[in-house]
């Protein structure tokens, strides 16, 4: 099996940034290079990267170039980019190899769109393939990596991961740049990317302020007849503000869904794939859909489309971001701390 993405190159040594996606799964890749637009991507020196790091919450990954002659690469400065200063309207231009348009590099441009999230949307072409490439600015600023297509009725957007995201990831300095603190506390997300988020629970910490939810020994097991029960059920932290976590039920673990587009990637990414015909099966027969309820469909004869079967045996369509979280508070199961505090916590 094998999967091909696009990736930049972002230091002279061979580091490269890329999705996350494009990797997922893999212990390392095959690099090809180009010298110019006109040229297809050489692999004859067998040029290796390893997974460097890959983010625990975004799309993003960094590989390591083996370069055992330790040559000096041509890169692209990402440590200023800024995302936080384009105007509606602007163009931005998007590089990297979609699947279905040749074998050379190519070339497309859109308005930049507005914002969702950690992501840029653009009217700019983009296409599998395309992932983990790059996203400028007319001056030939980086100001993204081309990641995802939402899909509408009619058309559809590209999403861009701002360079903002990838920079406060990567602990780059111009993600502080606005920041009046003279603390490292910015840079805690970066931190725990490193952690191992299971064994929090051990660390004793909470919230400043909300020392009634201290959880201290037995409290703070797993419990793993309460993890099985809950499988596949949305659940809302009642006791603070209805924060919303999905249990999968291929680990029995949360998930956390901050927001819409947060709760689309978790679909999307715990989905498993099924045919048309066993949709239809699904839709048709209440019987068959319960034995299957909890559980996230993606309509790989299709587009990938991902529905959701509630434990009414309704099959819920999850068009887009916004959608798929208001269906899953909708059909959240209320829950104390004390028993969500037993259930692991799970990590795309």
């Amino acid at each position: 099996m094998a999967s091909q993405g696009s990736g930049t190159v972002i230091d002279s040594k061979g580091t490269i940034l890329t999705n996350k996606h494009v990797i997922d799964g893999t212990p390392g890749c095959l690099v090809g290079f180009i010298d110019s637009y006109g040229d297809e991507p050489y692999f004859g020196d067998r040029q290796i990267a390893d997974i460097y790091k890959v983010s625990g919450n975004s799309d993003v990954a960094v590989l390591k170039l083996r370069n055992p002659s330790n040559k000096s690469l041509a890169s692209v400065n990402i440590s200023q980019g800024n995302s936080s200063s384009i105007k509606l309207g602007e163009i931005l231009t998007t590089y990297g190899y979609p699947a279905k348009f040749g074998t050379k590099i190519t070339y497309t441009s859109g308005d930049f769109s507005g914002v969702d999230g950690d992501y840029l949307k653009t009217t700019a072409v983009i296409e599998h393939g395309n992932s983990g490439g790059g996203a400028y600015l007319k001056n030939g600023a980086f100001i993204g990596i081309p990641t995802a297509v939402i899909k509408g009725s009619l058309n559809s957007m590209g999403y861009l991961l701002s360079v903002n995201t990838v920079n406060s990831w990567l602990n780059n300095s111009i993600a502080y740049n606005s920041n009046s603190n003279n603390n490292d506390y910015s840079r805690v997300s970066a931190m725990l990317d490193n952690m191992d988020l299971n064994a929090l629970g051990s660390l004793g910490l909470f919230v400043a302020g909300d020392e009634k939810n201290v959880k201290t020994g037995a409290e703070n097991q797993i419990d793993k007849n309460l993890s099985n029960r809950l499988k596949g059920k949305i659940l809302l932290q009642v006791e603070n503000h209805g924060e919303a976590y999905y249990v999968n039920p291929k680990d029995n673990k949360k998930y956390y869904m901050a927001d819409g587009n947060k709760a689309y990637g978790i679909m999307r990414n715990l989905g498993v794939g099924i045919t048309n015909k066993n949709l239809e099966k699904i839709k048709a027969n209440k019987i068959f859909a319960k034995s299957n309820s909890g559980k996230i469909f993606l309509q790989v004869e299709s587009h990938g489309e991902a529905f959701y079967i509630d434990f009414n045996g309704k099959v819920n369509y999850l068009k887009d971001g916004s959608a798929a979280y208001n269906i899953m508070r909708n059909l959240g199961l209320g829950i104390k701390n004390s028993d969500l505090n037993k259930i692991a916590e799970g990590s795309l």
